[in-house]
């Protein structure tokens, strides 16, 4: 949720840097969801799978 508002507040400006640090943040922040779906349902995927 900080990594997502973070984004948000440095989107919204006029210097140039802000922009690519709000996309990196939005990323680090969608790397972390699918890391948590992996440790919530990885297993259980792997066999779904047959691996």
């Amino acid at each position: 949720m900080t990594l997502f508002s973070l984004g948000l507040r440095f989107g919204d400006g006029e210097a140039a840097w802000r922009r690519p640090v709000s996309i990196a943040m939005f990323t680090v922040c969608g790397v972390v969801v699918l890391f948590g779906l992996y440790l919530i349902v990885g297993d259980h995927l792997l066999e779904l799978v047959g691996l």
